[in-house]
């Protein structure tokens, strides 16, 4: 079954605006999100949003799917017709 699309999802309401913010006060980006990533309000989540982001790549926060083949465990998924080592077996103990 396919999921349903949500219809003018945008995950950030104001591209551009941490990086204005940020030159605004003379630091780079990543520095600036350190700095404000505990305020409240609408400069706390854009500070804090791109440090969760950058951390899906690697499937370091929960509620993301890794792609690289691996599962929940970490390992790596073994095809169907995928060759077995020697001394290895399919069978769970």
């Amino acid at each position: 079954m396919a999921t349903k699309k949500r219809k003018n999802f945008q995950p950030v309401k104001h591209p551009g605006a941490a990086t204005r913010k940020a030159k605004a006060e003379g630091l780079s980006l990543s520095a600036w999100e350190q700095k404000h990533k505990n305020d409240p309000g609408q400069t706390g989540k854009q500070a804090r949003f791109p440090l969760i982001a950058k951390k899906w790549k690697h499937g370091k926060h929960r509620g993301t799917a890794v792609k690289s083949g691996r599962g929940a465990s970490g390992r790596r998924s073994r095809s169907k017709g995928a060759k077995l080592r020697k001394g290895t077996s399919l069978k769970r103990s």
